[in-house]
């Protein structure tokens, strides 16, 4: 099932929850969080002859939600309007709590940094938001998307014609957002524009044909309104800039697939960092199987290897070497067998190594002589002689298992 998973920053509002038409008192901080929502697109009901849900965040709909890399919520929280009157301003943002921590989304461009805390009482709507709350308008990204802004030729023209009566040109700026920082392959969330080729005419009446451009906008209630890019390096050829650029005479369709830089996009912000936009790091993989190294019911030397190995003496006077790796000294059944032994473990490594009880096997006591730490067993008070004059009773680790400690 497809997501739309989106990531920005959002404020923690400190105090007590804000309920709807609540009010949030002077000197409350504003904390800057990383903010992350995955959006199973579930929620089909047709807005405008779209899917209500496209991007949109709706109160109450299946959405996994994120504060700095944490889960919080997997149903989104009812959204109610705020202003928020600040230390740095006026903020217009919308709220959702969440247990007892409440949340404010504000609009994209604020300055996260600037805005901490609350200067003068502000009451929040009486009313729960039910529309579709578009989370780009909201500083929110897909995950891992770039930000690319760039000075655009902006016209607008009566009826659905794009060379009709002009009624105004300006320069603007369209923002783009795009996830892998490559044009024209379809990661891009914010419009990829129309491919054309044109031909332009500038202040001095010269004109200019075969310009590379993309175009945003389209007609809406009698005006069409268009957002030109060209391709820099045409204008740059003949000493022009976008500046220049008095009109778009002609244009047709022209795949060309220019990178953003080639339009005049420049890079204005990368991915947030690891803690939100992304997903939490996976758990490390698990350790390696232990080796198993047995021995008889003789009186064995047992050796490991630079290996992690799982070492059983079995019944007899056994030596244990251990050698590198994280080994484990397994003592069980043995221990009621009717023959009392000692195994004495030569190498053990505190904080690396263990000793495992299975099959029933307890320990009866456990002292410190000095140069080893000895471990007696209930049942045939078999010893184990855990060798070494640094080791401490604290230093021994041992784990009790029911059944077999490990099949291999």
């Amino acid at each position: 099932m497809p997501t739309a998973n989106f990531e920005g920053f959002a404020f923690r509002l400190s105090g007590p929850p804000v309920a709807l038409g609540g009010s949030i008192p002077v000197g409350t901080t504003l904390d800057k969080v990383i903010l992350t929502t995955r959006d199973l697109l579930t929620e089909t009901g047709t807005k405008g002859g779209g899917s209500q849900d496209a991007f949109g965040l709706v109160s109450g709909e299946s959405a996994t939600i994120q504060i700095n890399g944490s889960v919080i919520a997997t149903t989104l929280p009812t959204l109610r309007g705020a202003t928020l009157t600040t230390d740095a301003g006026t903020l217009s943002v919308f709220l959702f709590t969440v247990g007892a921590d409440t949340y404010a989304i504000a609009r994209a461009g604020t300055d996260f940094d600037a805005h901490t805390q609350i200067t003068a009482p502000s009451v929040t709507s009486s009313f729960a938001f039910q529309s579709s709350l578009n989370p780009i308008t909201y500083g929110l990204l897909p995950e891992g998307a770039s930000t690319f802004t760039a000075a655009t030729f902006n016209t607008q023209s009566s009826g659905a014609n794009p060379n009709g009566q002009s009624i105004s040109i300006t320069i603007g700026t369209t923002t783009v957002y795009d996830t892998d920082l490559e044009r024209g392959n379809g990661e891009l969330t914010g419009g990829g524009g129309t491919e054309l080729l044109t031909t332009l005419q500038f202040s001095d009446g010269s004109i200019l044909g075969g310009v590379e451009a993309l175009r945003y906008g389209g007609y809406s209630g009698y005006v069409t309104s268009f957002s030109y890019l060209f391709n820099a390096e045409k204008l740059n050829a003949v000493g022009k800039t976008l500046a220049d650029v008095t009109g778009v005479l002609n244009s047709f369709a022209f795949d060309h697939d220019l990178d953003w830089d080639d339009v005049g996009f420049t890079l204005a912000a990368g991915p947030l960092p690891d803690g939100g936009n992304n997903d939490v790091p996976p758990p490390p993989p698990p350790p390696p199987p232990l080796v198993r190294l047995d021995g008889t019911s003789r009186a064995d030397r047992l050796t490991g290897t630079d290996a992690a190995e799982a070492i059983r003496g079995f019944d007899g006077n056994d030596r244990l070497t251990g050698r590198g790796g994280a080994d484990v000294f397994v003592f069980g059944t043995e221990s009621r067998s009717g023959v009392r032994s000692t195994d004495t473990i030569t190498d053990y490594q505190a904080g690396i190594d263990a000793i495992a009880l299975e099959g029933g096997a307890s320990v009866q006591s456990i002292t410190d002589s000095g140069t080893a730490i000895i471990i007696t067993l209930v049942g045939d008070r078999d010893r184990i002689v855990v060798q070494g004059a640094d080791l401490d009773v604290a230093d021994i680790d041992i784990v009790s298992t029911s059944g077999s400690f490990l099949v291999l």
